[in-house]
């Protein structure tokens, strides 16, 4: 299983101090599921470094791959 993860994702593995408190409940929840999920994890995909830097801070323990989206303007 392979698992891509974006911005609020990643910022919700690392910071519950902004969260509401009715909310913090499922933020909680995800959280588990983070954990859980990493166990059968293959690889985890980002399109950002910031990204990965927040799932190494959170204690992902599989490789994670950044694959940068590439801007069209």
């Amino acid at each position: 299983m392979k698992i891509l993860w974006t911005g609020t994702d990643s910022l919700m593995l690392i910071d519950l101090s902004k969260r509401k408190l009715t909310k913090r409940p499922y933020w909680l929840l995800f959280r588990v599921f983070a954990r859980i999920a990493d166990l059968f994890t293959q690889e985890h995909y980002t399109d950002n470094e910031l990204i990965a830097e927040n799932l190494r801070k959170f204690g992902v323990k599989k490789r994670i791959t950044v694959h940068p989206d590439k801007l069209l303007h």
